[in-house]
């Protein structure tokens, strides 16, 4: 399963708009959700999808707003929670990063729970 295989999925969907979750993708393209997670992360890392935290450890993705202006590296992150600055961006993308981190070394079992 590639990047260009999770694009498709959304893109083919009857309702574009709606988001998806890890596991969704992953029994959709029948992968693991594992596979799922590293596939969406490189895309969201790449600013071809975006995500949102929807409950304790729950995120939808989703294909962002192509009219929205993906020239700034925090736009998508403003347009999502209403950020007002580079310096509130820069802080969310590290603490993004820090959690992605730590989950995947839990679903790796390497990590403390």
């Amino acid at each position: 399963m590639t990047a260009e295989d999770v694009l498709d999925l959304f893109r083919e969907r009857e309702d574009a708009g709606e988001p998806l979750t890890a596991p969704e993708v992953a029994d959709r393209l029948g992968c693991s959700r594992r596979t799922a997670l590293k596939r969406l992360h490189a895309l969201a890392d790449s600013g071809e999808v975006v995500s949102k935290k929807v409950g304790g450890r729950s995120l939808v993705w989703w294909i962002p707003d192509t009219n929205s202006d993906k020239t700034a590296p925090a736009a998508p992150l403003r347009d999502l929670v209403g950020m007002l600055n580079e310096g509130e961006a820069e802080r969310a993308r590290e603490r993004s990063r820090e959690w992605r981190e730590e989950f995947d070394r839990e679903m790796a079992g390497t990590g403390e729970p």
